[in-house]
């Protein structure tokens, strides 16, 4: 009979250890980029993630893409990001004879706040750009996603 109450008394207290862990936090610092924490509580999870195209994804490299022209076939936009937070912006205007010679701009790009969207500015020439993964998505002067039936045209794709 002891050993019957003393089985059932230890099933119990592993029980309750097991159900009082109602609150715990787990902390990775993996990539230093990716997942901060884990949050359990109550067996809900949380799951923080800081990571944002700055500095989780590979930006870096070559983006070309045809965007519309009102006078012309269209404009063949490349641009280049570089380390340093440099670029090369390279337009041409297609079927444009007296413009056929592309007009190449060079210096830095900024990164916003979220680290979401860069901006390169050059003398008057100033263009945004919402980074996401393989691709620049062109943005108008207001900072907004061009929507539409010729939003997919504002689209530069990695190379």
């Amino acid at each position: 009979m002891l050993k019957k109450i003393f089985i059932l008394s230890l099933f119990s207290l592993t029980l309750l250890n097991c159900t009082k862990r109602n609150s715990e936090t787990l902390v990775s610092k993996e990539n230093s980029n990716s997942i901060d924490s884990i949050k359990v509580n109550n067996n809900e999870s949380t799951i923080i993630d800081n990571s944002t195209p700055q500095n989780s994804l590979d930006y870096l490299g070559i983006y070309e893409g045809i965007i519309p022209c009102a006078d012309c076939e269209g404009i063949k936009v490349t641009v280049e990001l570089k380390e340093g937070n440099q670029f090369i912006f390279t337009s041409d205007y297609l079927g444009e004879k007296d413009k056929s010679k592309p007009t190449v701009i060079e210096g830095n790009y900024t990164w916003n706040n979220n680290g979401t969207i860069i901006t390169i500015v050059q003398n008057s020439t100033k263009q945004s750009f919402k980074v996401q993964e393989d691709r620049l998505v062109w943005l108008d002067q207001e900072g907004n996603e061009i929507t539409g039936d010729i939003s997919a045209h504002y689209i530069l794709k990695k190379q």
